[in-house]
């Protein structure tokens, strides 16, 4: 395994893989068309048939494994990252919506409130056929209705 696998990572375990069983695969088709199954067995017992077995039973499968768990734990911490800050996201928003309702929305509903209040009192002072009559009534009414 002098050949960079365990230097190298993953890529080039396999990459050594792929290149031995295309050396592998070579040798037995210049020996396939002999009835000589000696020399068969000599290529199916040799050196890079052993290295291609051992990389294939143990070292890529184990690395497969471990390369999977690392790229789950780092997928599990980017998502926990997302939601921690959508987590932010959505407490911010949720402070913004509460000082815009008590800076903006509650001192205008409390202004129509009372405006709605004057208005009422008016009405209920004066008679409707009468402040319609006035027109400085149905001025003040007018004005009192478009704020």
């Amino acid at each position: 395994m002098a050949n960079g696998v365990f230097t190298k990572g993953l890529k080039a375990g396999f990459t050594l893989y792929i290149d031995i069983a295309r050396s592998l695969r070579e040798q037995l088709l210049t020996v396939a068309t002999d009835n000589n199954v000696t020399r068969v067995h000599d290529v199916l017992i040799n050196e890079q048939m052993q290295t291609l077995t051992l990389l294939e039973r143990t070292w890529l499968s184990h690395a497969l494994h471990v390369e999977a768990e690392l790229y789950l734990e780092a997928q599990v911490d980017h998502l926990q990252q997302l939601l921690h800050i959508r987590s932010i996201m959505l407490g911010v928003f949720l402070a913004l919506l509460v000082v815009c309702y008590l800076v903006v929305y509650d001192p205008l509903v409390v202004a129509m409130d009372a405006h709605l209040k004057t208005v009422r009192g008016l009405l209920v002072v004066v008679p409707a056929e009468v402040a319609q009559t006035t027109p400085s009534m149905r001025k003040l009414l007018m004005t009192s209705a478009d704020r």
